[in-house]
């Protein structure tokens, strides 16, 4: 809470201005409950100057962010020009230490940790259709135990239905996350691809990135960050570790 909230003057922000502070022969508001309600949204969110703002922030806490994390070449690639990705993944399942997580998942120490943390902070994910077709729709069920959201132009009929392993969404990419959020149980939403973290970029829906770098030039391929607009967009770095085999997490949060 500001040090001058509490003395006069201090600065009133507009949405408590209507507070009446004096009335003859009314009721009045007192500036010790204009100032409990300041110290209110305060308590919720330091950065709020609003009860609403530290509410909305509240719930998006409690939703879990929107998280992104993809191995990525040196040249910003994260699929070769036919799709290929073995070279990105290679370091997955180049190591001793396997993932709790399973699925053959492999590799050092220092990157079984930073993949674990993300797999455990994950409760949903969403996913483009191409993509999903893509990794042949893994089979038919989830690659990991979490609700999976696949933005599409339509549904296909085979996997249509209340029983469905995956769930369509025909809406876009923000219907989708906010289904997905609702389905984390107050843990993250992951998002898949290289299209709908674009289109969460864009939309001011992504929170943070985490991104393996792998030391490669593919020259050619799938971009990550592509068509993102115009608008610079400001990074805050979290987190880097480098490992032995050469790859680099690094973790950053989009500054708002």
């Amino acid at each position: 809470m500001p040090a001058d909230v509490g003395k006069a003057p201090f600065f009133m922000p507009k949405n408590l201005a209507f507070l009446p502070l004096q009335s003859r022969g009314r009721a009045r508001t007192t500036p010790t409950v204009v100032h409990a309600v300041v110290h209110a949204a305060f308590r919720a969110d330091s950065t709020c100057w609003s009860l609403e703002c530290a509410e909305k922030t509240k719930r998006k806490k409690a939703m879990g962010d929107v998280f992104l994390a993809l191995s990525m070449s040196l040249d910003g690639y994260v699929a070769g020009p036919k799709d290929d990705v073995e070279l990105l993944h290679r370091w997955l399942f180049n190591g001793e230490a396997a993932s709790r997580h399973g699925h053959g998942l492999s590799m050092v120490e220092a990157s079984r940790e930073v993949v674990d943390d993300y797999f455990d902070r994950a409760g949903a994910c969403v996913v483009g259709r191409r993509t999903f077709e893509l990794a042949g729709r893994w089979g038919g069920r989830p690659p990991f135990p979490m609700p999976y959201f696949v933005v599409s132009h339509d549904v296909p009929d085979e996997l249509a239905g209340p029983d469905a392993p995956f769930t369509f969404v025909t809406d876009g990419v923000e219907s989708a996350i906010t289904r997905a959020r609702a389905a984390a149980d107050g843990k993250n939403v992951s998002v898949m691809g290289a299209d709908v973290p674009q289109q969460a970029i864009r939309a001011w829906l992504l929170d943070e990135l985490l991104i393996h770098l792998v030391p490669v030039l593919l020259g050619g391929g799938k971009r990550l960050f592509e068509h993102l607009g115009g608008e610079p967009l400001e990074l805050d770095r979290r987190e880097v570790v480098a490992t032995p085999d050469g790859i680099t997490h690094l973790r950053y949060r989009i500054v708002r």
